[in-house]
């Protein structure tokens, strides 16, 4: 058997073949049903805001005159651009001994799992582009812009969501004085007024659906308002028929990643609430990538794409080393911009958490505050271009 065979199991197609067979295999991201993958080859990526389902009529007419022309009223042409980004690793000096000795003397048994063991951090490199991904689209949904910053670089969109869009709360849905139905009602009459679309569902992660279960006014919506509220407890199903009935389809999602700054962090935060219309509400654009331009036709490189994902592998001599990377160049579109609509208790959320767990240091409510104040100052910058 020929010595190099094992290392040259490890190439781009095979990689791409573990993933899609045996790693990718779980439900998609929220962020991939919401705004599905697009392709194309410019970097260049245009698309229209402002569709409206509101129909004008017909304009009246005379015999034997020409037809009223119909402006695409409404509708803003976005230009904007992908973004890189890249990821590598090496097969180092140490794991090749290790395949060769294996290929020598082990069994197939243990080659296999050799080579899994690589494969799957070939497979956390395609996570980790999906996890860009998703950040983008998420950040883009819950605030209208994406602000992400690494490895020196730092990408800000601003796609101008309407501030009318974003109900930036300091009641907690846990707090007595507030009204959940009032806050969800409001966004629906801003969404159908600026859109002529029709809300139908609502998402959040599963602590603010407690929260929202464990309100005061809702309990009494859907109980009698003669029981003492505090004292009972309402199930899912009630909820769910009470958000029904507004006709809203709840979902909860409770994903969480692994930030930049090494801590987990969840897409969908606590106290965020996000409304909006059936269907896409973009696209996600994936653009060629370098490697895939230029790379594809080379000798001494070894090309794969997927899911927009370009897997490149090729040798170094010194160290003698095999290098994997991933690479990816996208952008999401936002056309149903004007049909989302973000209820917002972040900032409560937390200063309530730091509250609790320092209870005596009055301090602790300016950390949701502070929180708050640095996480606008970061939202500023470049704007979709509108032609």
């Amino acid at each position: 058997m020929d010595s190099e065979n094992i290392f040259s199991d490890i190439d781009s197609s095979n990689i791409v073949d573990h993933w899609t067979n045996q790693a990718n295999t779980g439900e998609p991201l929220i962020g991939e049903v919401l705004f599905p993958q697009k392709v194309q080859t410019d970097s260049q990526v245009e698309w229209y805001r402002g569709q409206n389902t509101a129909v004008a009529p017909l304009a009246l007419s005379s015999f034997d005159t020409e037809s009223h022309i119909r402006d695409r009223s409404g509708l803003q042409k976005i230009s904007t651009n992908t973004q890189y980004s890249k990821d590598s690793f090496y097969i180092d000096e140490k794991t090749r001994q290790q395949l060769l000795r294996v290929q020598a003397s082990g069994t197939d048994a243990q080659k296999d799992a050799l080579l899994n063991h690589v494969f799957q951090d070939t497979d956390n490199l395609i996570k980790g582009a999906q996890t860009t991904a998703e950040l983008m689209r998420l950040n883009m949904l819950k605030t209208g812009k994406i602000n992400l910053r690494s490895n020196g670089v730092q990408m800000d969109v601003d796609y101008q969501m309407k501030q009318s869009h974003i109900n930036n709360s300091d009641t907690l849905w846990t707090d007595d004085k507030s009204n959940p139905y009032n806050d969800i009602q409001v966004a629906m009459d801003t969404i159908n007024a600026d859109s002529g679309l029709t809300p139908t569902r609502i998402l959040m992660n599963t602590v603010t659906y407690r929260a929202l279960q464990s309100n005061d006014k809702v309990k009494q919506t859907i109980l009698n308002p003669a029981i003492n509220s505090g004292a009972v407890s309402v199930s899912n199903s009630m909820i769910n028929s009470y958000l029904s009935d507004l006709g809203l389809a709840v979902q909860t999602y409770d994903k969480q990643y692994l930030g930049y700054d090494g801590q987990m962090h969840k897409y969908i935060e606590d106290g965020q609430v996000i409304i909006m219309p059936d269907g896409d509400l973009g696209s996600t654009y994936f653009s060629t990538t370098p490697e895939q331009a230029d790379l594809l036709s080379a000798q001494d490189v070894d090309v794969s794409v997927t899911d927009g994902v370009a897997i490149t592998t090729y040798l170094t001599r010194d160290p003698v080393n095999k290098k994997i990377r991933a690479s990816q160049q996208l952008i999401p579109s936002f056309e149903m911009i004007d049909g989302v609509y973000v209820i917002n208790n972040v900032a409560s959320f937390q200063a309530n958490r730091d509250k609790a767990s320092n209870p005596i240091d009055d301090s602790s409510s300016n950390t949701g505050k502070g929180s708050n104040s640095s996480s606008s100052s970061s939202s500023s910058g470049s704007s979709a271009k509108k032609s």
